[in-house]
């Protein structure tokens, strides 16, 4: 009996204590865009993205608004939403993807890890197959999840006329930042 309620009592520990979470979330994950032009960067930032982080299965999950991308200048962010991205009509951003190796990922101390995901990025309506390195940085009971990448404009069909696409560069940088907490249980 005596064996019995000190597994009860660990079991308990284990499910309740937060360092011991799997399920981390944020909405407040930060995405922004640098698009190379011509005449200089543009540069657009949404701080509305969500982000959830399993550590049980290595899943991670992106989301964001496409209008919720603010830009320096509003006629900028009016063109890339109704013209380009078209938000009306495809409102979101979403990735998909795993973490390779997440398990060896220490949870219950502080440390960076590098980290190789790979998944779908829709957007524009287009899926495509993303492999990226990064980093999962585990800071108290927060995992702060970062990666930058590059994306090819022609890759997503936006609605860009013949005259803007020969100012705009061929890529597109992506920066994801997502600070998650634990999901409480």
């Amino acid at each position: 009996m005596k064996i019995g309620k000190k597994l009860l009592i660990f079991i308990l520990l284990v499910w309740t204590s937060p360092s011991w979470a799997q399920k981390y979330f944020t909405k407040v994950g930060q995405l922004t865009l640098r698009i190379e032009t011509s005449a200089g960067g543009v540069v657009a930032h949404n701080e509305q993205t969500y982000c959830t982080l399993d550590f049980a299965t290595g899943e991670i999950v992106l989301m964001a608004l496409v209008k919720g991308f603010e830009f320096r200048r509003a006629a900028v962010k009016e063109r890339f939403n109704y013209t380009y991205a078209e938000s009306d009509k495809f409102p979101k951003i979403i990735y998909k993807g795993k973490i390779k190796d997440f398990d060896k990922i220490n949870l219950r101390k502080n440390g960076s890890y590098s980290v190789q995901v790979n998944g779908n990025l829709n957007f524009h309506n287009i899926n495509q197959t993303i492999q990226q390195t990064g980093t999962v940085e585990v800071k108290g009971k927060q995992v702060i999840a970062q990666a930058t990448f590059r994306l090819k404009v022609d890759d997503f069909k936006l609605n860009i006329s013949k005259a803007e696409r020969q100012q705009i560069k061929d890529y597109f940088e992506v920066k994801v930042s997502a600070i998650c907490n634990p999901v409480a249980k």
